[in-house]
């Protein structure tokens, strides 16, 4: 009887490392399960702080599988400086030397011919032609998308000395409320518009709804629209453990939705001189993080009044220093939720 072979960590390899049938050229088009397969040099393990999952988190292989390419996706997009979006954790094929299975997950990479190959649990022996299996490679869209899009929606009230200021009447200098240190200084403000074109070609672009009420915050005051990729306060049971997660992870379709790409749609970013937590609807969420966005995105006009504000970030986003809580996947979140 076969066996899965056991969980060891994930670990990731070129598909420039593999061999089908003993040819280094073909592609993973080529993959049957009529063919073989191999690989050979070296693989780069995950760190197991992005990986490690309390005993028992996930009840099977699939399930931490899923959490391992997620994992994978953001280690691979903070190594080439942008997000990895529109990732299908489908793409899988399984490979077998008859008595034990390994899966591979392909993760394509925007602008590279070749993609990496996750293996969540357990790396097959160098060297060995296995055969192959399974194979479900059928094609997927993968983008590269610049945070550029963490951003609140006009409407939303923020919290400031004064009380609740919608979004779109506050400027530079205005002073909004932090979860750690007061009243702050909005030291720069930035708009993007979104048009109906730019969202048909791009609908992932598209706004999150938040319901009042979700994410268990206390004093929510009415729904919460917010760029997709903004990132959102989630917090332990024990009150103790605090993440950030992105709004498209929290999406639920019950409290938490996608809006429709029906309507153009302006993002206002918020920066103040650090990465804080606000309050906006009630809710606890973000200011712009410029390693969030790809700086060289940002229309020049705005990205020349950000430089004059901080010349510093002209040597990379890096300079503006950490996000103010960790930045988790969904899958994380919810394990810290239930904790």
């Amino acid at each position: 009887m076969n066996r899965w072979a056991g969980r060891s960590g994930a670990t990731l390899i070129s598909w420039a490392q593999t061999a089908i049938d003993g040819d280094a050229t073909a592609g993973p088009e080529a993959l049957s399960t009529a063919s073989t397969w191999r690989w050979q040099g070296q693989a780069v393990d995950l760190d197991p702080a992005e990986t490690f999952l309390p005993e028992g988190a996930f009840s099977d292989a699939e399930a931490h599988r899923r959490h391992s390419v997620s994992v994978a996706c953001r280690v691979i997009g903070r190594a080439l400086g942008y997000a990895l979006t529109g990732i299908d954790a489908n793409r899988v094929f399984s490979i077998t030397d008859g008595h034990r299975v390994w899966v591979a997950t392909l993760i394509d990479l925007p602008g590279r011919e070749q993609p990496v190959l996750m293996f969540s649990a357990g790396l097959p022996p160098a060297g060995l032609s296995l055969f192959v299996a399974r194979v479900d490679i059928a094609a997927t869209l993968v983008s590269a998308q610049p945070a550029g899009v963490v951003c609140f929606t006009p409407g939303t009230r923020i919290g400031t000395p004064g009380g609740l200021r919608p979004v779109e009447h506050l400027a530079a200098g205005d002073r909004v409320m932090t979860a750690d240190a007061g009243a702050r200084e909005i030291v720069w403000i930035g708009a993007r518009y979104i048009g109906m074109q730019e969202l048909g070609d791009a609908p992932d672009l598209a706004p999150v709804r938040l319901r009042q009420g979700a994410l268990e915050t206390e004093g929510s005051d009415g729904d919460l629209i917010v760029s997709p990729d903004h990132a959102m306060l989630v917090r332990g049971r024990d009150g103790d453990s605090e993440v950030l997660v992105s709004a498209r992870d929290l999406v639920d379709g019950k409290r938490v939705l996608r809006e429709p790409a029906a309507q153009p749609i302006t993002y206002i970013h918020l920066m103040l001189e650090s990465h804080h937590l606000l309050v906006a609807n009630g809710f606890e969420t973000e200011s712009f993080h410029p390693a969030s966005a790809r700086l060289d995105a940002v229309p020049e006009r705005e990205r020349l009044r950000l430089y004059d504000v901080m010349p510093d970030l002209r040597g990379g986003a890096a300079m503006y220093g950490p996000p103010v809580r960790p930045m988790v996947s969904g899958a994380e979140a919810a394990l810290i939720a239930a904790a």
